[in-house]
């Protein structure tokens, strides 16, 4: 008899070897279970499963797990990455948690002049103006009134191009502004949409427009802001605070998940995220386009990278 293999076995998975024992073995775990150490991480919050300190000997391996809440960690290194396993195959195991409020924003950015600026700054649940780190985050051109989908410098659109901080008309503002700046005698009349994802800790923040050279415009999910006094909430409908909530997301195709035998990641879905935002401008942008033939939109397939 000969056997043809129809489908493959499925790559395996590092969390197939790894029992979250939970309130198992609460005091020592001795030749099973996990031992964990560093952080707590909540598993599932309707049980109290936690990732809590167990003495033990023999287990199947360590888990040193590191819970990350700092906004530049979230916003500027792990960028919508939410959990990240790595087996260091040395019965170490290194687990990094880092759930964030996931908020898509649409900037426009109008020539007046010879400039174009828009620039925003991003504010805490007092209202505090919050200093983010190098850049507040990468931005990605999704439409514009110049030919074939050129920005000011007659270049192509950009793909997830890092802000500028406090650069042309926010160089007289105080405190820590992001947007972009273009300046030229010359330079052809028109209008730029921008757009991006704000990955923040879970708590409130919110962003709002500081200067511009033509009429200002953030878009959220939830809101639109055209003037400079008025401050966007930066949060998404979805949130995820336990380990058991980001599989769910990830069941529900809201985050991705890459998986095989020493590495594990999970992170938010861009495609989903900006679906929502763009129930907000689809209506004007149809708008734009059939009073302006110059008007498109811009594939990132097509921006500079």
């Amino acid at each position: 008899m000969k056997l043809n293999e129809i489908v493959g076995l499925p790559t395996a998975n590092l969390f197939e070897r790894l029992p979250l024992n939970g309130q198992v073995g609460e005091t020592t775990r001795n030749g099973y279970g996990l031992a964990y150490a560093g952080d707590k991480v909540p598993i599932r919050t309707d049980e109290g499963v936690e990732t809590r300190t167990v003495a033990g000997t023999n287990t199947l391996a360590k888990v040193n797990v590191s819970h990350r809440k700092e906004f530049n960690f979230l916003n500027n290194v792990a960028r919508g990455f939410v959990f990240q396993a790595h087996d260091n195959l040395n019965g170490n195991i290194d687990w990094t948690f880092s759930p964030s409020h996931a908020a898509p924003v649409l900037m426009k950015v109008e020539e007046n002049n010879g400039r174009a600026e828009a620039f925003y700054r991003i504010a805490d649940s007092a209202g505090q103006i919050i200093d983010p780190g190098s850049f507040g985050s990468l931005w990605t051109g999704i439409a514009s009134s110049l030919f074939n989908c050129h920005d000011f410098t007659g270049v192509r659109m950009f793909y997830k191009r890092p802000d500028s901080l406090n650069a042309g008309c926010a160089g007289t503002l105080s405190g820590k502004n992001f947007g972009f700046a273009w300046a030229n005698k010359s330079m052809e009349a028109g209008v730029l949409y921008l757009r991006t994802i704000f990955y923040t800790p879970l708590a409130v923040y919110s962003i709002k427009n500081a200067c511009a050279s033509g009429s200002p415009l953030l878009v959220t999910s939830a809101q639109v802001s055209s003037n400079f006094d008025e401050f966007v909430g930066l949060k998404h409908n979805v949130e995820a605070t336990t380990l058991n909530d980001l599989f769910e997301l990830v069941r529900q195709g809201k985050m991705c998940i890459r998986a095989d035998n020493n590495d594990v990641k999970i992170w938010w879905n861009e495609d989903e995220l900006y679906k929502e935002l763009e129930q907000n401008y689809a209506a004007n942008f149809n708008q734009q386009i059939e009073d302006n033939s110059d008007f498109q939109l811009c594939t990132a397939e097509g921006a500079q990278k």
